[in-house]
């Protein structure tokens, strides 16, 4: 979903998948970051890092939130 707002555009993706609990969003969010939820599937554990550092480089930030189930990404491009 793509929203504009006052203060920029955000785009919003989520899931219905595994949940990240509050308190590890982000930690989730760090290099090679295998949380408790995740650690007997397939990854490296770099796919949330990526994303944050794309978003920092294109001058935005990432917010990840609950979904309920599920995993809500945020990245907000502030207006210039």
């Amino acid at each position: 979903m793509l929203s504009r707002g006052l203060n920029g555009v955000t785009l919003v993706v989520a899931d219905t998948g595994p949940d990240i609990p509050a308190n590890q969003c982000e930690h989730g969010m760090t290099r090679f970051a295998r949380l408790y939820t995740s650690r007997h599937s397939e990854g490296s554990g770099l796919g949330l890092s990526i994303a944050r550092v794309a978003a920092r480089v294109q001058g935005a930030s990432l917010t990840l939130s609950d979904n309920a189930p599920g995993l809500r990404a945020a990245v907000h491009f502030s207006k210039a």
